[in-house]
């Protein structure tokens, strides 16, 4: 959510920086890609122990039929793989080992599913299309079971197997992102929760009493985004907030090594 309201912006100085509340992955790309930009930048995060929706780990992968999710998925691949070398290459200048600081893993991804309705069919070809024909491979059950032999499938089944899938360490990758984004110039307070946002004044109020003015006011807080949209005065969206029941891999870097797929 932006504030983008005239009135805003006939009271906006260049002076003011933009500021970005929620310091999930949202809020942290937001910030890392607008102080990139050449914007000012302030990043406001709670330090809620729940980080959304991502969990320990993440998956990164293209099994999609949708064009344009998959060229999203495809850029922000490069990107992730980018920041890691950049990252990963600062270790010793920071007295952290370079395995410390890794934290994407590309394992690959099986896809599997019944035959019937030809879904492998169509994701493939979405695949190639878009992204080339070399991320993907259609295999038989046959072919799949002699290959991952820890994924037992059916006659009535069929796979999909993208080399282009990858596992990440969610705390490591959001640590990278903020190291970038601090390294372009922008500024993160870490556990300020932002407890009022007066859009007259064009400032929010931290729990700590700090009063940030900004020109633009990003709201990237995921499950509490309506908590700051009320505090803002602003109407509240449909949301449902749910709790994703996922399976983390906490030895990320143990399954990457034993090649396992997503």
């Amino acid at each position: 959510a932006v504030d983008r309201t005239r009135a805003s912006r006939a009271r906006s100085s260049d002076d003011d920086p933009v500021v970005v509340v929620g310091g999930g992955v949202m809020g942290l790309c937001i910030a890392w890609r607008l102080v990139v930009a050449g914007e000012k930048v302030v990043l406001c995060d709670a330090l809620n122990p729940l980080r959304g929706s991502w969990g320990e780990t993440r998956a990164s992968h293209l099994a999609m039929e949708d064009h344009t999710l998959l060229r999203m998925g495809a850029s922000s691949m490069g990107t992730w793989q980018a920041l890691q070398q950049q990252y990963v290459g600062a270790a010793a200048a920071e007295d952290e080992t370079r395995e410390e600081r890794a934290f994407y893993f590309r394992t690959g991804r099986l896809f599997a599913c019944p035959r019937a309705g030809a879904s492998i069919a169509k994701m493939a070809a979405a695949i190639r299309e878009t992204v080339g024909d070399e991320e993907c491979e259609t295999l038989s059950a046959s072919e799949s079971n002699a290959r991952f032999p820890q994924v037992r499938l059916s006659e009535e089944e069929e796979a999909l197997f993208m080399r282009a899938g990858s596992v990440m360490h969610v705390d490591t990758a959001l640590a990278a992102v903020a190291w970038i984004s601090r390294a372009a110039g922008a500024t993160i307070l870490q556990d300020e929760e932002v407890v009022k946002v007066d859009r007259a004044r064009q400032t929010v109020t931290t729990a700590q009493g700090q009063d940030l003015r900004y020109k633009r006011l990003v709201l990237a807080a995921g499950p509490w985004t309506n908590k700051l949209l009320e505090r803002a005065g602003l109407a509240l969206l449909p949301l449902i907030v749910s709790n994703e029941q996922v399976c983390p891999c906490p030895h990320v870097r143990a399954i990457a090594a034993a090649t396992e797929p997503l």
